[in-house]
């Protein structure tokens, strides 16, 4: 198969050398390109020359957030399948604007990495050993410049909110995933801020509450700010408490003075391969061997719960998402 790569920065360089690495080709979509590629891909500026010139099969939607519902619709246009990474809008409205159109027919996946980590399929299968969960704190931060060594934070779609940058969409990894284990929360409390001294016009600092119907309080943080990265997950629990640590790829559990380690995985591994894996889904989608893993269904509830948060920074007041609409 043929696949067009929309967008080549970090993300965009890694599908791409993942679909040839799998014995397929590519071709680069690259719309202000400076400089020719150095890994040798064909390389046009639009979608419509790339299906003219090379009869695409797929698409790889890994352009700036602000590009994706208008790349997604030129997909749709060309009938292409399409894996778009996360998050599939800069707004709620533009990611029900693309649900609309998906379900009207359309062959797709979503980048929402994390889902395929070993870790969280062990985590999600394991939290109803814990009994009742009364609180969970999900929290990463990492400073912006050390994000992409070699690059200059301050050109990168992360500093620029036009572009759909700001920790609290760049991360919404952390939305889905305590979507995906815990549901949907019923109530939400947020705060944004920029509030460092990097050259960044997007929010560096997010914080949420995340209120549940008979079930636990969720805290969520989120930062551009930390010197020493950590990427964690914390659930409290009737029958223990459960610490996951991301970057170490362990999950332990301790009840009272006794620890174990109930999960340990190689964290550069696992992060790789879960490009991988999101890739080979993707093919298997296309080839009629597989459902959409990841539905627009459950990005919408990501996008709500981001719309939610945004919602009460601004007026400083609890926000119910039954009033945003999207699913339940």
């Amino acid at each position: 198969m043929r696949f067009g790569v929309l967008g080549y920065g970090s993300i965009g360089r890694r599908h791409a050398l993942n679909v040839r690495a799998s014995g397929h080709d590519v071709v680069l979509i690259r719309r202000q390109a400076a400089s020719k590629n150095e890994d040798g891909f064909p390389e046009v500026e639009s979608l419509d020359r790339a299906v003219q010139e090379f009869s695409l099969d797929a698409a790889i939607i890994s352009s700036p957030t602000s590009h994706h519902l208008a790349d997604a619709k030129d997909c749709l246009r060309h009938r292409l399948p399409f894996l778009m990474e996360k998050p599939p809008a800069l707004t709620l409205g533009e990611a029900l604007n693309l649900q609309r159109l998906i379900d009207e027919g359309a062959v797709y996946e979503l980048g929402f990495n994390l889902r395929y980590f070993p870790m969280f399929k062990f985590v999600r299968e394991f939290i109803p050993e814990l009994g009742r969960i009364y609180s969970v704190r999900a929290a990463v931060g990492q400073h912006l410049s050390l994000w992409r060594p070699g690059r200059d934070y301050r050109q990168t779609t992360s500093a620029k909110t036009e572009l759909g940058g700001g920790v609290h969409i760049e991360l919404v990894h952390e939305i889905d995933y305590l979507n995906w284990i815990f549901g949907r929360p019923n109530r939400v409390t947020g705060r944004l801020r920029k509030i460092s001294d990097l050259e960044i016009n997007s929010v560096d600092l997010c914080v949420g509450i995340f209120d549940y119907i008979d079930g636990p309080v969720v805290e969520l943080h989120l930062d551009y700010l930390a010197h020493q990265p950590f990427r964690t997950c914390e659930v409290i629990a009737e029958k223990g408490t459960l610490s996951i640590d991301i970057r170490a790829g362990t999950v332990d559990v301790s009840d009272g003075d006794t620890s174990r380690r109930v999960f340990e995985t190689d964290p550069q591994q696992q992060l790789d391969g879960s490009y991988v894996a999101e890739l080979t889904q993707f093919i298997d989608v296309i080839e009629g061997r597989a459902s959409t893993r990841v539905t627009m269904a459950e990005a919408v509830d990501a996008m709500t719960v981001l719309e939610a948060i945004t919602l009460s920074n601004k007026s400083e007041k609890a926000v119910y998402l039954a009033e945003l609409g999207g699913e339940l």
